[in-house]
């Protein structure tokens, strides 16, 4: 080797040893420099441990962020709650890599405290994010809309909850209970001793939330407490007079004491019938002018009610006694036929939440639904049991019949269906 290409070789080598004692030293003083805005509750020590660990699996320096969103994994496989939503929560909603992520660990982490409130917020936020058109993962979304239909559930926003359901089976991800919450979604049970100590649990952390009182009020009426119902929902109308939610279970507390004074008193106060208000509300509405007997008004409350619940057995028996005092016999015959098929249909869904992959039931519960004309909610409940068993050949015929059917029906007169 000639000396000068030894030399140049020389050089090199001492450069290289400079700048990595110059790194060692640049990092070595920047672990002795306080990190700016940690979270509540993290020390330097365990933000430098985990920098430190991500730089040497990745071989660069690390964002804060993403020092931030390792050590709220980290502390959410350890169950340490607080610590991972302190972590999630400061890396903004708008940051270009782990905003979205970020917004839905939180509402995971808060979901396992019981903070319902501030996790719906973060879901929401997290949907915004996804209409601004910021990518997410289909299991990222699939698991913030699974969230967001258990919170509206359990506080029995059943109306916001219908949207959500919709998007989850427009994405064809919906097993047996979300279609059958989706197709029938006030005959489910919605009572049970489970999803009144959710919400129990929920209401210990956020004492002061509205919504969540409204839903205790509704719970308290179902189990029969009705003094103590009634307190609730008087405090909630006094607190947001309003709000129809509120203003529709107070009127349902009154609905169970029989007291029509009340029911009349305060339905006077609410504004005129519209599409969007609470589906408890149309039926309530309809209930008082069949007890003050006028039928014409209560045929059109129910009518509207199963509009947006076709499958509500209380909208059919009111129906019923409106055709009656019209003295539409025929028609009260069929309101009360579809009744006693609704109830019916209430066991088979009891037997299809207990055997989640049991065909049986489901081809049962669609057999039910084409008796009153339910077309939509047969052909999703056919295509759930052909996904739990796809070389089945009933479900597979079903399936096919009901979509040949539903395209007929939704093609104009006179407009060939295309090929």
């Amino acid at each position: 080797m000639t000396a000068p290409s030894k030399t140049l070789l020389q050089l090199l080598a001492a450069t290289s040893v400079i700048v990595g004692v110059l790194f060692s030293v640049v990092w070595f003083l920047r672990t002795q420099m306080p990190v700016a805005s940690l979270p509540a509750g993290i020390s330097q020590d365990q933000y430098l441990t985990v920098a430190t660990a991500w730089q040497a699996r990745h071989g660069r320096e690390p964002e804060h962020e993403d020092v931030l969103v390792q050590l709220g994994d980290s502390y959410a496989v350890e169950g340490k709650l607080d610590a991972a939503i302190a972590c999630y929560e400061a890396i903004p909603t708008e940051h270009p890599s782990y905003g979205p992520g970020a917004r839905l660990e939180q509402a995971k982490a808060l979901v396992g405290l019981n903070r319902a409130p501030e996790a719906e917020a973060n879901l929401k936020a997290f949907m915004d994010l996804l209409n601004q058109g910021r990518p997410v993962s289909q299991q990222q979304l699939v698991e913030a809309l699974d969230l967001l239909r258990f919170l509206l559930g359990v506080q029995l926003r059943f109306e916001e909850r219908q949207k959500v359901l919709l998007a989850i089976h427009t994405m064809d991800a919906g097993e047996t209970f979300e279609t059958m919450a989706y197709c029938f979604c006030s005959v489910l049970r919605w009572n049970g001793p489970k999803a009144v100590r959710w919400l129990e649990d929920f209401l210990e952390q956020n004492p002061d939330d509205l919504r969540l009182r409204v839903a205790l009020g509704r719970y308290r009426t179902g189990e029969g407490k009705l003094a103590q119902a009634e307190e609730i929902l008087q405090a909630c109308c006094q607190q947001q007079s309003e709000n129809l939610y509120a203003q529709a279970a107070l009127l349902a507390c009154y609905y169970e004491q029989d007291d029509w004074a009340r029911i009349k008193q305060t339905m006077e106060t609410l504004p005129p019938i519209k599409k969007s208000e609470p589906w408890l509300l149309s039926r309530l509405r309809g209930h008082l002018h069949n007890h003050e007997a006028r039928y014409q008004e209560a045929m059109a409350c129910f009518q509207h009610a199963l509009a947006v619940d076709p499958a509500n057995g209380e909208s059919y028996l009111g129906l019923a006694q409106a055709y009656g005092g019209l003295d539409r016999d025929e028609d009260r015959a069929e309101a009360l036929r579809k009744a006693h098929v609704v109830a019916r249909l209430q066991n088979r869904l009891a037997w299809a939440a207990t055997q989640e992959t049991a065909v049986e039931p489901l081809l049962e519960i669609v057999a039910f639904c084409e008796e009153i004309a339910l077309v939509d909610q047969a052909l999703l409940v056919a295509k759930l049991a052909l996904k739990i068993e796809p070389s089945h050949t009933e479900a597979s015929e079903l399936v096919q019949r009901l979509q040949s059917a539903r395209d007929e029906a939704r093609t104009p007169p006179n407009v060939t269906p295309s090929p």
